[in-house]
């Protein structure tokens, strides 16, 4: 701009600042700034598009767009020299083809007809490049069942159903195989392994499994069980998780104590609210232990009882 006149000095935020009247030639007006900026500005801000859109240096101007940090991050995990969040020993050997690594407008307009917010970006066939032939946008869930990794995991299902038939441990399948006990639990309890309706092998345990279960209906502890047959706590629970033993929700020490005295004042047609008070307990508590089954009402519970539960309820 060019300085038409001097105004002196005013001061602005307790410091002197020199002002001055300048033309802007792209306007045709004249402006009142500080003489330092007047000097270096080009315009009075009409012609802002001078380092914008007009640029040499404007591209696209989606920098910050979803499909932009899609297009990058497809560039990072096959770059070596990058840093990515990723694992890159997935990417060893894969490249993004030439039309989309020099463009991103090339990848934008094949993207953009098939991008929906929520979907990710994944290659058709795990090992080969990303290019417009193997790529497609797909659900997270889509993508995982599509990794390398799982086809070789389902690839051994009928293998690893004929060793769970033989009876074979799941530590030994973890070894033989080289898949982690997870996975196979994992498979297991989708239905696409079946497991339930046998036994890991002859052992101790199942032996004893009639008598686990006698003392577990009886709200015996895990470690009560343990001590007396000389079989571990996690044993028992690894029998419980799939189903060979079912065992009741765990109650504190003190209730568990309770609990004859519990039945025996419910026997007496007494109200929850009483029993409360007497056994200095949470009536919640005790809806609890009715419910999951420790101790039951009689059949010719008094209904009075109920209604005043159900008053002090609310």
């Amino acid at each position: 701009m060019k300085l038409t006149n001097l105004l002196g000095r005013s001061i602005i935020n307790g410091k002197p600042i020199s002002r001055a009247e300048f033309f802007c030639e792209f306007c045709q007006t004249k402006v009142i700034k500080s003489l330092s900026n007047g000097k270096n500005n080009k315009s009075c801000g009409c012609n802002q598009h001078s380092s914008g859109r007009n640029s040499s240096h404007y591209k696209h101007g989606e920098t910050n767009t979803r499909l932009y940090r899609i297009w990058g991050g497809m560039k990072g995990r096959c770059d070596p020299n990058t840093k990515h969040k990723g694992n890159k020993k997935w990417y060893v050997g894969i490249k993004v083809c030439d039309e989309w690594a020099n463009d991103y407008l090339k990848f934008k307009e094949w993207a953009a007809p098939k991008y929906k917010p929520g979907l990710i970006l994944d290659r058709i066939d795990g090992k080969g490049n990303y290019c417009p032939e193997n790529c497609r946008f797909v659900t997270s869930k889509q993508s995982a069942d599509n990794q390398g990794r799982v086809h070789r995991v389902k690839a051994l299902f009928p293998q690893i159903q004929k060793a769970l038939n033989n009876g074979w441990h799941l530590t030994k399948i973890q070894q033989f195989f080289n898949i982690s006990m997870s996975t196979v639990k994992k498979y297991i309890d989708k239905g696409l392994l079946n497991r339930k309706d046998i036994f890991p092998g002859k052992t101790k345990t199942q032996d004893i499994i009639l008598q686990v279960q006698y003392y577990l209906d009886r709200n015996y502890t895990l470690k009560e069980i343990s001590n007396i047959f000389n079989i571990s706590s996690h044993t028992i629970r690894y029998y419980t998780n799939f189903g060979y033993l079912v065992r009741k929700p765990a109650l504190y020490p003190h209730i568990r104590r309770l609990i004859p005295q519990l039945q025996t004042l419910l026997n007496q047609g007494k109200s929850i609210l009483s029993i409360s008070k007497q056994l200095d307990i949470n009536r919640k508590t005790i809806y609890k232990c009715i419910e999951v089954g420790y101790v039951t009402k009689p059949k010719q519970y008094n209904e009075n009882h109920q209604e005043e539960n159900a008053i002090q309820d609310r």
